[in-house]
């Protein structure tokens, strides 16, 4: 298909805002709006039942795999059951936020074996690294954010396209993935007309999505952008990496020790009095053995991804997850440092506050970035692409 030539179809299917909402009688829709009670149950991005469809049966091989990095998450897998084991001794009963946590975490890191693999084939076939990145990543993607644009400007606010379908995530989490975007066309050969462009429309989204956080890391990426130079981009990447991972704790005893009550907005105000909370209720066992803790509901979230992953996992559960992204992300910026601190800031910093690489859609689109840009960082060299 000539316009495949140009984009990938299954690209765009990946990033697409689309999201199926099923009600316990069996109807669903495709403008269930995020955070407003409603008769419905459970709400997917149409991608992942693309993936399941597009990728499951051919990769069902991918678990016999004797590559090293398929046996760790195998015996991740096995830490995760054996968290839940102790989780129900202790308890008895289920935990369906532990249960919730581990299978988005585990689909996580599976989607990134998978997708590493698709790329992998992918590169084979293709020596045209720019050619590559316009079609895999920044074209897809961009035509996602013009029609959102679009669809806000003339339509209604985080509808997308149509009437019947509604970005379920646009208030909370949707304009993370145009950070990435951002960063992504930043590290481009395309014109400096055109990344300003997709900055501005990027930073729009954000702004029109009330999401400070995204908006905060759109004007650090955009610090970065101007005051670094090329060559010192590659120079500053792992220092700069280290400083934003080494300020997730600095936060947590901010937020613990010193923040003063009233100093910000009320939604920030709620995430200050459940991160106290949660460190004031633990002892010294459930600090070692976070998972032993009692019951939480299967909807029921902690507003910090880093907060989820330490509660059901612990700390050996911890630093594996993040440790496998960390790796990717290093491997990334040595080449292409833009994407790997637009990636970096979505991923730590973001982290802090929500769930970035939980929220289903975000999991998918993030994993599937990683995959590509890890796969390319180890076919190429230093290049503009």
């Amino acid at each position: 298909m000539v316009i495949n030539s140009k984009f990938s179809i299954f690209s765009l299917a990946i990033f697409l805002p689309v999201f199926l909402s099923f009600s316990s009688n069996g109807s669903f829709v495709f403008n269930r709006v995020g955070g407003i009670h409603s008769e419905y149950l459970y709400t997917t991005p149409v991608s992942l039942l693309l993936i399941s469809i597009l990728l499951f049966k051919k990769d069902v091989i991918l678990w016999s795999s004797k590559n090293t990095s398929i046996r760790n998450l195998f015996l991740f897998f096995l830490y995760s059951i054996l968290c839940i084991v102790i989780n129900f001794l202790f308890n008895e009963q289920i935990n369906p936020s532990l249960l919730r946590v581990t299978l988005l975490l585990i689909m996580f890191l599976f989607l990134l074996e998978l997708f590493d693999r698709y790329f992998f084939q992918v590169f084979t076939l293709n020596q045209d690294h720019s050619l590559v990145v316009r079609k895999y990543i920044l074209y897809p993607l961009g035509i996602i954010l013009v029609i959102t644009v679009f669809s806000d400007a003339f339509l209604e606010r985080s509808v997308f396209l149509f009437d019947s379908f509604t970005v379920y995530n646009y208030e909370q989490y949707y304009a993370f993935i145009f950070v990435v975007l951002s960063g992504a066309f930043m590290q481009s050969n395309l014109r400096q007309v055109f990344k300003f462009s997709v900055y501005l429309l990027s930073l729009s989204v954000a702004l029109s999505s009330a999401n400070t956080t995204a908006t905060l890391l759109m004007f650090f990426l955009l610090v970065w952008s101007f005051f670094c130079l090329n060559y010192l981009k590659h120079a500053l990447y792992s220092l700069v990496l280290t400083l934003l991972i080494s300020i997730i704790p600095i936060y947590y005893l901010f937020i613990y020790e010193f923040y003063e009550i009233g100093m910000l907005s009320g939604n920030f105000e709620s995430r200050v009095y459940g991160i106290r909370s949660y460190i004031d209720g633990l002892n010294w066992v459930e600090f070692l053995f976070p998972f032993v803790q009692s019951s939480r509901g299967f909807s029921d979230g902690m507003h910090s991804q880093f907060l989820e992953v330490f509660n059901s996992l612990g700390l050996i559960g911890f630093f594996y997850f993040y440790g496998v992204i960390f790796y990717r992300l290093k491997k990334i910026g040595v080449k292409y440092p833009d994407i790997g601190i637009s990636l970096a800031i979505v991923v730590f910093i973001g982290g802090m506050v929500v769930n970035t690489t939980m929220h289903p859609y975000l999991s998918i689109c993030f994993a599937y970035i990683i995959a590509f840009y890890y796969r390319l960082s180890m076919v190429s060299g230093k290049q503009k692409i």
